[in-house]
Parts: C-alpha cells; structure tokens; sequence
C-alpha cells in the first residue's frame, strides 16, 4: 500500500467516524397558534372550533402533535374585544396564529 491510499484510507475513516459521533439532526418542532373568539371546551365536549380537524389534517401531511407540532390555543371567553391580548400572546410565543370565529 502506497503512502497515498494510507492517507486516504484515514481521512475516510475519520470522515465516517465523525458523521457517526453527530447522529442524525432532531426533527423540527413547528408550532402553531388557534385564537378563538369563544371560551375553551370543556373537558371531554365538542370541539366547536374544529381544533380536532386542524390536528388530524396536518397529521396527515406527517405533522404530529407531540412529535413535531405544537398546537396552542387561546380563547376570548366570547369577549371579541378581549381577542387582541390572546393574539398578541400568541404571535410572540409561535410567531404564527390562526383565528377561528364563528357565523354569527
């Protein structure tokens, strides 16, 4: 083996071994914000704001909540001139909101 190959053969080993030691990189957390004019459900009741079809229609573009997305909610308790502060909160903790409101 010529001096060349050997140098080679430890810059390879050394590129794989330090491509191994990083590891793949973690997912993306995406976060998104749901305003909603109304108060939160209860426990166990509807979901009037289709908060459930907003989950389920990201999972199925490979969004998961818990793995990597976040989904938060704030709600107006059905004060419209209360909607600003939630939404500012909002804004600063995902950068994004989404605003339900309902026909009325």
């Amino acid at each position: 083996m010529d001096r060349r190959s050997f140098v080679g053969s430890i810059v390879a080993s050394l590129v794989a071994a330090s491509t191994a030691i990083h590891g793949q990189t973690p997912e993306k957390i995406w976060r998104i914000g749901v305003l909603a004019p109304g108060a939160a459900p209860a426990k166990g009741k509807s979901d009037p704001f289709g908060r459930g079809a907003l989950a389920s229609g990201l999972a199925a573009l490979g969004y998961v909540a818990g793995r990597n997305l976040i989904i938060e909610d704030r709600y107006a308790d059905g004060r419209r001139e209360r909607l600003p502060e939630p939404g500012v909160e909002l804004v600063g903790s995902t950068g994004v909101a989404w605003r339900l409101s309902t026909v009325s």
